[in-house]
């Protein structure tokens, strides 16, 4: 009997420890490496106004236009399962960092967007999804104090296929906006009202910032800015796009994952091909991170 109870605790401390051990190896979460986007730096030539200095003052001079360069820096934040959840945005001037801009996106318990933070808690954007959908983005502006509202309906493949833009109130001024995709899934075109398109065209690599949930890309003409934060998610680059006035082209060079780390944005007017001006240039950083997989 002695020696049963003297067993006792060890038994129960080696099934304890082996409990122990089974409940260690359970619930350790699974994670895996990602590469996602770090830093982005943006380029933009401009035309600027100076001073036009003389050496006798009491001879009026007209102020002259140089060109000049708006340098600004996007950061791109994560949480542990790699998802976007901030990006903040910087002018670079002499080195340092102005005219700041910070834009947060906020998850509901269906890991859905739900709240979208511009500058400050009173700016922002309320995200409603209906079937695990975006279905409106709600936006109140104060300086025309009115409340617009983007409105998205989807096709059978659950992409968005169209949306309306506007005050609710007054329905003769909405916006009605449709699309069209590529067999790759890829915005193919952007139809507006009284037939005006712009149709895009895509290179076979990995899309920038594929592996979100919703749809984000800060950079004008790199994205389709009508569709962000729904599901859409292009496959791949935009690289050109064309409208009735103009052809924008993006040229990438990309790394040894087929990720751009560089882009330049050309515009050639359609009215005289002579006409061709360089509207941006990045630079795509990126970093490799352990995020957690979810359930």
């Amino acid at each position: 009997m002695k020696k049963a109870i003297v067993f006792a605790p060890l038994l129960l401390l080696l099934i304890g420890w082996n409990s122990t051990d089974l409940l260690d190896k359970k619930i350790k979460p699974k994670t895996k490496k990602v590469i996602l986007l770090d830093y982005t730096i943006e380029r933009s030539p401009m035309l600027i106004e100076v001073e036009n200095t003389h050496a006798n003052t009491n001879v009026p001079t007209a102020n002259k236009m140089v060109m000049d360069t708006a340098v600004r820096k996007f950061y791109f934040l994560y949480d542990n399962y790699g998802q976007l959840y901030t990006v903040k945005s910087y002018s670079l001037e002499d080195d340092k960092e102005t005219n700041p801009f910070r834009i947060n996106m906020k998850v509901n318990n269906q890991k859905q967007l739900s709240i979208i933070n511009l500058e400050n808690k009173t700016d922002r954007l309320e995200l409603i999804h209906k079937n695990d959908l975006l279905h409106q983005i709600a936006h109140y502006d104060p300086e025309f104090d009115e409340l617009v509202i983007n409105t998205f309906t989807y096709g059978n493949n659950r992409l968005p296929k169209r949306t309306q833009l506007g005050n609710i109130d007054n329905p003769s001024e909405l916006i009605d906006v449709s699309f069209t995709y590529d067999e790759r899934q890829n915005v193919k075109q952007m139809i507006y009202p009284y037939g005006d398109t712009i149709s895009y065209d895509y290179d076979l690599k990995n899309y920038t910032f594929g592996q979100q949930p919703y749809y984000y890309n800060p950079f004008y003409y790199l994205a389709v800015d009508w569709l962000i934060f729904t599901n859409y998610t292009p496959k791949n680059n935009i690289v050109k796009v064309e409208d009735n006035d103009s052809i924008v082209t993006i040229d990438y060079k990309y790394n040894e994952n087929n990720m751009p780390i560089t882009a330049k944005v050309t515009r050639t007017n359609k009215a005289n091909t002579k006409d061709i001006s360089v509207l941006n240039e990045y630079e795509f950083y990126y970093k490799e991170i352990v995020v957690s997989l979810r359930d």
